[in-house]
């Protein structure tokens, strides 16, 4: 009998694809993500070949991306909030660098719950609840974390930086959490990334009619100049 089990899902959406798949006439644009998928998949075995990660899995449709981590609050000397959030921050933040190399932005939703998932379908609550986050609530190009998963402490203490830096994540202006997957400011590759980020978003939106699509760029690009400043602070 197949039963669900617990799991850490991470739903992400690739932003702009739908539109790019339809003017795809060269398959330019396929080749492209078939060769980031496989980059980021190369990432992610490395990511998940350490400890804590065994029977992690990975779902790609078209432009849609489903990592599943097993997981269980219960057990002892292992899977810790802490622990848990920041395995799952390691393997979502390998993805959004990846293609944003290519300036491509993801958007997605993290959740923890019941999952089934095998080599012909997924399903479950949880993967209805992180496709929700994603598709209802994240709206810019960030993969947020569902409130029920972060440890308490994070909201009895206003603004708390340390905390928020502990986990890897950050609170936007309209009280959800994401993933803070760019602020470090030590290292040159991500610094080069950002510049280059920030170059391309600042053409696109030159050139952008769609008031739905200079949202998600006037978001990333605050997002790019806020990292930049940490970077000119440290």
């Amino acid at each position: 009998m197949y039963t669900a089990k617990n799991y850490f899902i991470i739903y992400i959406d690739l932003l702009g694809a739908k539109n790019a798949i339809k003017q795809d006439n060269d398959d330019h644009f396929l080749n492209t993500i078939h060769s980031l998928y496989e980059k980021a998949l190369t990432v992610l075995n490395g990511v998940t070949s350490t400890p804590g990660f065994e029977g992690c899995k990975t779902k790609i449709f078209s432009d849609n991306i489903i990592i599943a981590i097993p997981s269980d609050f219960t057990q002892l000397n292992d899977h810790h909030p802490v622990i848990t959030l920041n395995r799952v921050q390691t393997v979502a933040t390998s993805f959004q660098r990846e293609f944003l190399k290519e300036n491509i932005l993801l958007r997605g939703g993290v959740t923890y719950g019941k999952l089934y998932i095998d080599n012909i379908f997924v399903w479950g609550t949880a993967l209805i609840a992180a496709y929700e986050l994603e598709d209802k609530i994240s709206i810019y190009p960030r993969i947020i974390v569902d409130k029920s998963i972060l440890p308490k402490e994070l909201f009895s203490v206003p603004n708390n930086n340390t905390l928020c830096s502990l986990y890897q994540i950050r609170q936007d202006f309209d009280g959800e959490y994401f993933f803070d997957y760019l602020n470090f400011p030590k290292d040159k590759n991500v610094c080069e990334l950002i510049n280059r980020s920030l170059k391309c978003t600042t053409k696109k939106m030159e050139v952008e009619n769609n008031k739905n699509i200079l949202q998600k760029y006037a978001w990333h690009k605050n997002y790019l100049s806020d990292c930049l400043k940490k970077i000119e602070q440290s």
